[in-house]
């Protein structure tokens, strides 16, 4: 782990911000232009693995071609000293995840301003061929009077979040996750229309619509258990708005929306009535 105050890449390490298994985020300073930047680093039990590292800098570039302000900029990827290293525009706020734990719901207007925010986000990252895989609340950064933020495009690909390990446990966040992530041959661009799905039910009903003992129990039930009905709602829906979310969450992607432009479009639509 890098110590505040030390350099790295050209970078002074001010503090730690995050830490996980798969890496550790720092709050750190551009010692060329003095800017404030989140700079991601791996863990160092992973820098062994040389694929892992090859696809972590990949995604890295990758991450680079998105330029939408309602996706977290990467400004610079390389490797120092055998480290390699994201370097992100540095955000303050709080995520989705937070706040609905602190509301429990969020009021109908700002739920579907959000979901049209990220729809936007979605749309120009699948026309540059970027799937984001792993979007969920902890994804999205909500910032004070500024737009927000989608957070982490492709890394679930790089660290291996999503998808069944050898030992046929899920390890990526199954209550967001598409039926089809149990197979990533399968997964295209509707699986982030599928997850946006579960996040708009979310911040309007105050729960993910399945939950279970284990987070394999609750990919089956991604696979094989419908939504409630309508009238089984904790919070009643407009009719228009439960079609909206009934079209992001169909189990057959084919079922789905075609598109994230489809679905910024609808949601426009429902927050001018």
């Amino acid at each position: 782990m890098l110590k505040p105050g030390s350099q790295f890449a050209g970078y002074e390490i001010l503090e730690v911000t995050g830490k996980g298994a798969m890496a550790t985020t720092y709050r750190a300073r551009s010692l060329g232009n003095g800017r404030p930047v989140a700079l991601k680093v791996p863990s160092a039990q992973l820098l062994t693995d040389p694929t892992f590292v090859v696809r972590f800098l990949q995604e890295a570039h990758l991450g680079k071609r998105l330029d939408n302000r309602f996706i977290v900029r990467t400004y610079d990827a390389g490797d120092c000293d055998g480290i390699p290293y994201i370097a992100m525009e540095y955000l303050e706020g709080m995520t989705l995840k937070d706040g609905l734990a602190a509301s429990g719901r969020l009021a109908l207007r700002g739920a579907l301003k959000i979901a049209r925010d990220v729809s936007e986000a979605l749309e120009h990252a699948h026309s540059r061929s970027v799937i984001h895989r792993d979007l969920k609340p902890d994804n999205i950064m909500l910032r004070a009077g500024r737009c927000l933020k989608v957070l982490d495009f492709g890394i679930a690909k790089v660290v291996g979040e999503v998808g069944l390990t050898s030992a046929n446990v899920f390890i990526g966040s199954p209550a967001y996750a598409a039926p089809e992530m149990i197979d990533s041959s399968t997964i295209d661009h509707r699986a982030d229309l599928y997850s946006l799905g579960i996040i708009l039910y979310e911040m309007v009903e105050g729960e993910p619509p399945f939950s279970g003992r284990s987070p394999f129990e609750v990919l089956m039930k991604h696979q094989t258990e419908s939504l409630p009905e309508s009238a089984q709602l904790p919070q009643p829906l407009s009719r228009d708005l439960w079609r909206l979310i009934k079209g992001l969450t169909a189990k057959k992607p084919a079922d789905r929306l075609p598109d994230a432009r489809s679905v910024r479009i609808a949601l426009e639509m429902l927050i001018r009535s």
